[in-house]
């Protein structure tokens, strides 16, 4: 996703699908193929580095904007530059 970008997860919109016996019992006979990096054509060299490895801290700041969306937009622009600084 191309940044800055702004993501919202919302807590309880997935419903687990649990294995049924037959799924489980089908899985532990399927072959697991295993493929390298050099039969793909992708370089050996690291594409990712991590920077920096942190716990978040845990809050629950959970704000509703509303009011018309051009004045929504309005509100959260000002908030992301003001109090995220993100932007």
């Amino acid at each position: 996703m191309p940044l800055p970008a702004v993501l919202s997860i919302q807590s309880g919109i997935n419903k687990p699908r649990y294995a049924t016996l037959k799924g489980i019992m089908a899985a532990k006979k399927k072959e697991i193929a295993t493929v390298n990096r050099a039969s793909l054509g992708v370089a050996d060299a690291p594409t990712q580095r991590i920077e920096r490895i942190y716990i978040p801290q845990k809050t629950k700041k959970t704000e509703f904007i509303t009011g018309q969306p051009k004045e929504i937009a309005a509100k959260l622009i000002e908030k992301l530059r003001h109090e995220a600084r993100v932007l």
